[in-house]
């Protein structure tokens, strides 16, 4: 069994004058090659009215005792280079995730035009690693750092810092070691949800795949700052938490709590929240996962 642990961030009304690289979530998996060694991948989901993001290598680093090595007797491992994956932007309309069509709106929205609630996905991949050794019982962390912030319009928690991405691969059971590979990570099939229609019952699947045919198990998780050695958790505002992460009846009679199953991954919502200058102007970005073997319950 894996557990994806998904976080919801909610974004309400203008982003501010002052523009930067607005970074809201993002997912980072890993896939096994026939020879045993893995591939690593990262997509990050960048707030369109923030400036131009610069599409170029990144980094993610190991935490983790004892780190992987690049084979036996090779030297440690605690990053990961990613590489820009330029044919699947090219092929996705430029990263624009805007949804075809939004009622009560004359033009569809999107990123190019900056429009409030667009969002710009960018996908990366690394060259074939290997990881020799056995994760510790914490696991192998994988983290990514926002070079800038993040937006100052989220609604439920405190927005000061920059985003951390992260990802674990627990120990598999009887301490079977990672190289070579032979599991690869869930990963996320469906663009992430940023435009809803305000008063109406959302329904979202997150669509995660388990190219291993495990059975995956969702929850709820909170956002983290850097630095990856010392993750800090983000306080949540009054009337949100982790597992109440959207507006409920207290702000809003009409009002449904967000609720996740966590055999399905199915999110489910309804916001009503007032002073919102259009129908379709309530954005939020689930963002996104930790891919995450548990040894106690993993099945095959």
């Amino acid at each position: 069994m894996k557990k994806l642990i998904l976080l919801l961030v909610v974004i309400i009304g203008f982003a501010a004058n002052v523009k930067a690289s607005h970074v809201l979530g993002g997912e980072i998996s890993w896939r096994c090659l026939p020879n045993g060694q893995y591939i690593f991948s990262m997509s990050i989901y960048r707030d369109c009215t923030g400036i131009m993001w610069t599409f170029k290598n990144e980094t993610i680093t190991i935490v983790g005792n004892p780190l992987p090595r690049n084979g036996v007797g090779g030297s440690v491992v605690n990053s990961i280079t990613l590489l820009p994956d330029i044919v699947r932007f090219q092929n996705s309309n430029n990263g624009d995730t805007s949804p075809d069509c939004i009622p009560y709106e004359n033009t569809p929205y999107s990123c190019a035009n900056e429009d409030q609630g667009t969002v710009q996905q960018f996908t990366y991949n690394s060259n074939p690693v290997t990881l020799t050794g056995t994760p510790p019982s914490a696991g192998w962390k994988f983290f990514w750092t926002s070079p800038c912030c993040r937006p100052n319009d989220i609604e439920n928690i405190t927005t000061n810092g920059s985003m951390l991405l992260r990802a674990v691969m627990y120990p598999l059971p009887g301490g079977l070691p990672a190289d070579p590979c032979f599991d690869s990570s869930p990963n996320f099939r469906a663009l992430p949800a940023t435009l809803i229609c305000r008063g109406y019952d959302f329904t979202y699947n997150h669509t995660a795949i388990d190219e291993d045919l495990d059975s995956l198990v969702y929850s709820w998780d909170r956002p983290y700052n850097p630095p990856a050695a010392n993750p800090q958790a983000l306080n949540y505002k009054i009337g949100f938490s982790p597992t109440n992460p959207t507006p409920d009846q207290n702000r809003n009679i009409n009002n449904v709590p967000a609720t996740l199953n966590p055999l399905t991954g199915v999110t489910r919502l309804a916001v009503s929240v007032e002073k919102l200058p259009k129908a379709c102007e309530k954005r939020f970005m689930p963002a996104f996962f930790k891919p995450a073997r548990k040894p106690a319950s993993r099945s095959r």
